[in-house]
């Protein structure tokens, strides 16, 4: 069902969708689901210079494992 919903989302913004992920249980699921309809889409990561370790441990071995086509966000002006 959830991919239903994905595919209709997709459709209706061609080549516009991305998605935000902080690479937290939640977001793996919707994540996971979406790759495997758009494997190219854009993966969001607002690195605010506050993440745990092992929060850019496994986001670094999630985008190797899944060829997740990451892009890292960071703001202007550093913590």
């Amino acid at each position: 069902m959830h991919e239903d919903f994905i595919r209709e989302v997709l459709a209706r913004h061609p080549g516009r969708a991305c998605i935000t992920c902080s690479f937290q249980a939640e977001d793996m699921v919707v994540l996971d689901a979406l790759r495997k309809l758009r494997p190219d889409i854009p993966v969001l990561f607002l690195d605010t210079g506050y993440h745990f370790l092992e929060t850019y441990q496994y986001r670094d071995r999630m985008t190797s494992q899944w060829q997740l086509n990451l892009v890292n966000l960071q703001p202007e002006l550093s913590r």
